[in-house]
């Protein structure tokens, strides 16, 4: 029973650094983009 527990845990565990490392991921992309799109407008004026 313990062994399940400890388990359930680690496949908790690591799901949850699954998700953060697909937000950080994300965010990354995201800030990419923002940065892009700040030096295009740089261009426009």
């Amino acid at each position: 029973m313990r062994y399940i527990k400890k388990q359930i845990y680690a496949n908790t565990q690591y799901q949850q650094n699954e998700e953060i490392d697909n937000n950080l991921m994300n965010l990354q992309k995201q800030n990419m983009l923002f940065f892009v799109q700040k030096e295009n407008m740089k261009k426009q004026i």
